[in-house]
């Protein structure tokens, strides 16, 4: 446990298969890796294009650990620079139509708001399999059949907004991890064009 060059010895050493985007062909051969079975390996990673990894490496599992390069990496709140709360485990408040009135202290609530929620829902409690408090402190339940409350259905046009502000969203990033200038002035001509279409579009609906 303390000494590296024994564990090297006794559980072996991760070997870089790909380095900068560059495909080790020694390092392949050294772990008797066909490319077919590399790149069934990247395809497992959800990776179909050798082109798109930055780095990746055989750990001494066997498995192959994989990063993307930053303009193919999925988009994050925290790239386009959204602030995200914090997520917490869900509390159970519910099982097999039986309050855990424990637990349900410990959200905060009493058993009239869980009857008033599930009111809103058209369910008795017996009607209810599992009941969750989620980090909003909103109560969502199942019944065994179905979850409960349903997603609302978007309408064709918030859709469209949200698809528009997510192409933008992308655009902007690719533009701002773009590597010279000539690449970040493509990325703007294609915003403006897109905004421009995006605009007709809109006074057309309008």
């Amino acid at each position: 446990m303390k000494s590296k060059r024994i564990r090297d010895v006794v559980d072996g050493r991760s070997t870089v298969l790909i380095e900068n985007g560059t495909v080790n062909k020694k390092a392949l051969q050294k772990e008797r890796l066909t490319i077919d079975e590399f790149l069934e390996q990247l395809r497992k990673k959800d990776v179909f294009r050798v082109a798109d990894v930055e780095f990746a490496v055989m750990e001494q599992s066997g498995d192959i650990s994989v990063m993307l390069k930053k303009e193919y990496q999925p988009l994050t709140a925290d790239i386009l620079g959204y602030h995200v709360s914090s997520e917490e485990e869900p509390i159970t408040i519910i099982m097999d139509g039986h309050i855990l009135s424990d637990v349900l202290k410990t959200a905060e609530q009493d058993e009239e708001w869980v009857r008033k929620e599930l009111r809103k829902l058209n369910l008795t409690l017996d009607e209810v399999y599992i009941g969750q408090i989620d980090s909003k402190g909103e109560l969502s339940v199942q019944t065994g059949a179905e979850s409960l409350p349903k997603p609302a259905n978007s309408s064709p046009k918030h859709q469209i907004t949200e698809l528009v502000k997510r192409l933008q969203d992308d655009l902007m990033m690719r533009k701002e991890l773009a590597s010279n200038d000539k690449d970040r002035l493509k990325y703007q001509e294609a915003l403006d064009q897109f905004r421009t279409v995006m605009h007709a579009y809109q006074n057309k609906q309008n």
